[in-house]
């Protein structure tokens, strides 16, 4: 991994990370083995799913975490170790081009630097310090995050917001009929809560084994070779010739189901006998969520305390 600081102005800064795949790669790894150890899929015990079924479904979500993490952790350490005096967290830079399939990435953190100047600091200069409460609507909306990310795949009886859809995928002509020599996919399967329509994903909802849906792959993915390629069973250099209607015939549903707020998931959520009962629970979660928010007062306290004192030493 390799960090760059640029000094952009005075009180702006840029930090650059090139991450290579040597340096997260074995992470990556270690992550979806212990992922197969825990997670069932239909057909398969937890311990026995084929590796590449769980690369498939959860290695693009671990390895932009992993990445993330290391990254974070880097310019953190950068910031710590170079002694730069940056004003909140450091901002990343929007890349369009970023592909999550791709090797190496190169990310960039805008970063503000306090200004030089000289003040006073006295016993009569009072700057406030906002603590965020905690809403018990906000333990819940954990609550819900962690029982999704814990949560079973079984089969369901019609398809809702989590669901993962299995069936035929048939290619139509301008007709809507069955296209000649068109693609289909015999095993096919979609997930439409990842669709970027909302109207491609409408019309999946509530559907059940034995419906026939008819919607369009392209727009489902903003017409993204790589997701169409995987979709359609096709080589990318084909994906323009198939950007219209396809037909989906329901074969099967498999839907996310919570996990149950038992010892297990206490254990997976908060390590080994950290957590015994629902109220040590949400009492853990609210913990957490007060650490996270400090983050947050603190960038609060640091601009007013810029602000104040600035103030104070152009008087």
């Amino acid at each position: 991994m390799k960090i760059d600081y640029a000094k952009i102005d005075e009180v702006n800064g840029e930090i650059t990370v090139t991450l290579e795949e040597k340096d997260y790669a074995d992470k990556v790894k270690k992550q979806l083995k212990e992922i197969g150890k825990k997670h069932a899929e239909p057909g398969f015990r937890p311990g026995h799913v084929p590796s590449g079924l769980i690369q498939k479904k959860y290695g693009a979500a671990v390895k932009y975490d992993i990445i993330n993490q290391e990254v974070g952790n880097a310019v953190f350490d950068y910031i710590k170790e170079n002694k730069l005096h940056v004003l909140g967290n450091p901002v990343p830079q929007q890349n369009d081009d970023f592909n999550i399939n791709a090797a190496d990435f190169t990310l960039k953190f805008k970063v503000g630097i306090a200004p030089e100047f000289d003040t006073h600091v006295n016993k009569d200069l009072h700057v406030p310090y906002y603590t965020i409460k905690v809403s018990d609507e906000m333990i819940d909306n954990q609550d819900q995050m962690f029982s999704r990310r814990f949560g079973k795949q079984e089969p369901g009886d019609t398809v809702d917001a989590t669901a993962l859809v299995k069936g035929v995928i048939s290619e139509l002509d301008e007709n809507g009929e069955p296209k000649e020599g068109g693609v289909v996919v015999e095993n096919g399967i979609v997930s439409p809560q990842y669709f970027k329509s909302e109207d491609q994903r409408e019309l999946f909802m509530g559907k059940k084994v034995g419906d026939i849906v008819r919607f369009n792959p392209a727009a489902t993915c903003d017409s993204n070779a790589t997701e169409m390629s995987s979709m359609l069973n096709i080589e990318k250099s084909e994906v323009e010739n198939h950007k219209g209607d396809f037909n989906l015939d329901i074969k099967e549903i498999i839907v996310l189901k919570p996990a149950e707020h038992n010892q297990e998931f206490f254990d997976m959520v908060f390590g080994a006998d950290k957590v015994h009962n629902e109220e040590e629970y949400r009492a853990a979660l609210k913990e957490m969520l007060v650490a996270g928010l400090a983050n947050d007062s603190n960038y609060r306290f640091t601009i007013d305390a810029r602000n104040t004192i600035s103030a104070r030493a152009h008087v």
